[in-house]
């Protein structure tokens, strides 16, 4: 179960709460448990019935695991809750958005406020007030973590194989900056496949691929492996940089990996992260 926790301080506590799945039995399991806990529960499970709940009902807080259909179902989503807004709470760019995306959440935020509003979402195309850098700034900081704590821990990125999970904004740009720094990316996964090469991937000759043939698939410069054995490949840092709880249980007990760097939101699930506090 999700866990919703009440803010403090000067924020007001969370009441209501909105409940979006489309798994049926999920939503009514976490609504007895946060009904449980005092919270009021609303529930829907699609866009759809999730935008109807919104336009008669107030709550304090959306917990989604739908696809909105189009961003302006989102925005609509985003204004019922009147937490959004430039001071308060900033939407910012993932798995299937880009700049175009965010110019849209813009836009349609702005026309419900009557100006424009540059604030309100980050990741927006430059001439819209974006900025400079911000499509390669989570992977240059997932790098630069990395970088750091492999010094904490007594050994250089000179040499480190590393293993990326996700080859996108993230991942790719993670890859890219580990190969300039001599590091080895023997391993990488992505929505098409997992590929090893003990020796080193070209993460150049990969991004082409990539852009060729819209993903890792098939690329000549490395042999391809099941989803379940990139987790155990030989590495020194392991960078899951894909989707939301990857990382269970049973996979954080095959890493073998020294460092786990997140790139990610949440790659790491609450077994994963149990597993690997166990093993030092």
């Amino acid at each position: 179960m999700f866990q919703v926790m009440p803010t403090k301080g000067e924020c007001v506590n969370i009441y209501t709460v909105l409940l979006v799945d489309d798994d049926i039995d999920f939503v009514e399991a976490n609504k007895m448990g946060l009904e449980s806990e005092g919270f009021h529960v609303l529930t829907a499970h699609n866009s759809t019935e999730a935008l109807k709940v919104a336009e008669s009902n107030d709550f304090d807080v959306a917990v989604l695991d739908v696809m909105m259909d189009t961003p302006e179902e989102g925005m609509v989503l985003a204004s019922a809750l009147k937490t959004d807004g430039p001071t308060r709470d900033i939407p910012a760019p993932d798995v299937n958005t880009n700049a175009q995306v965010m110019a849209w959440m813009m836009d349609t935020y702005s026309a419900n406020t009557g100006g424009t509003v540059t604030g309100v979402v980050t990741g927006k195309p430059v001439e819209l007030g974006g900025s400079l850098g911000r499509i390669k700034a989570t992977g240059r900081g997932v790098f630069l973590t990395a970088r750091e704590a492999a010094r904490s821990l007594g050994f250089a990125l000179d040499e480190a194989r590393v293993a990326v999970q996700g080859f996108g904004n993230v991942g790719g740009v993670a890859a890219e900056l580990m190969a300039r720094a001599n590091a080895r990316v023997v391993a990488v996964q992505d929505h098409t496949g997992s590929l090893h090469n003990a020796d080193g991937i070209d993460v150049a000759a990969l991004a082409r691929h990539c852009r060729e043939h819209g993903g890792i698939a098939g690329f000549a410069g490395a042999g391809a492996i099941g989803e379940e054995d990139f987790w155990g490949v030989d590495c020194d840092i392991m960078i899951p940089a894909a989707l939301e709880g990857q990382l269970d249980g049973p996979r954080a007990e095959r890493i073998r990996a020294r460092l786990v760097v997140e790139g990610a939101n949440g790659p790491v699930n609450r077994r994963g992260d149990e597993v690997l506090l166990d093993r030092g």
